[in-house]
C-alpha cells in the first residue's frame, strides 16, 4: 500500500486551517489548504491510485462528508477515504519549534532582549572604554 506521509510544517498548516474555518464558519478555501498539504509528487502519485484521478474532486467529497466539527474528524475522514483508495496517509504530529514570526528574535543569543529586565539602554561603562580604544586605533 503507498504512503503518503504529510511533515511536520504542513501537518500544523493544515490544522490551523481546519482550525479557522472552524472558527470562522468560512469553508471556501478550505479545499485549497487541504491541497496544500501534499507535495506536487504527492499529488500526483494520490491522482493515479483514487477512483475519479482527481484530487480537488476527492477533496470536495471529504468535506461534504465532514461535519464541520473538529479537525480530528476531519483528519480522519481524509485517513478513511484514502484508505478505502489503498493509500496510507500519516500525518506528522510532532511539535513544530519553528518561529514563523520574524519580529521574534532570538535576543537570548544576543543578550540584548529588550524586553529583559536586565536590558540597559546605556552601554556598560566598560563598552564605553573599548569604543574609545577603538577610536584611538583609527589614528594610527
Amino acid at each position: 500500500m503507498p504512503e503518503i506521509f504529510i511533515d511536520t510544517r504542513r501537518t500544523a498548516n493544515i490544522k490551523q486551517a481546519i482550525t479557522d474555518a472552524i472558527e470562522n464558519g468560512e469553508y471556501e478555501s478550505l479545499a485549497s489548504d487541504i491541497r496544500d498539504c501534499f507535495t506536487d509528487e504527492q499529488i500526483e502519485e494520490i491522482e493515479e491510485l483514487i477512483e475519479s484521478g482527481d484530487l480537488e474532486e476527492a477533496i470536495d467529497d471529504i468535506l461534504a462528508e465532514w461535519n464541520g466539527d473538529t479537525v480530528s474528524e476531519l483528519l480522519e475522514s481524509m485517513d478513511r477515504f484514502f484508505s478505502a483508495s489503498s493509500i496510507d496517509l500519516f500525518f506528522d504530529e510532532s511539535e513544530l519549534n519553528i518561529d514563523d514570526d520574524e519580529d521574534d528574535k532570538d535576543y537570548d543569543d544576543l543578550g540584548d532582549d529588550p524586553d529583559d529586565e536586565e536590558f540597559d539602554e546605556e552601554p556598560d561603562e566598560e563598552d564605553d572604554e573599548d569604543d574609545e580604544d577603538d577610536e584611538d586605533d583609527e589614528d594610527y
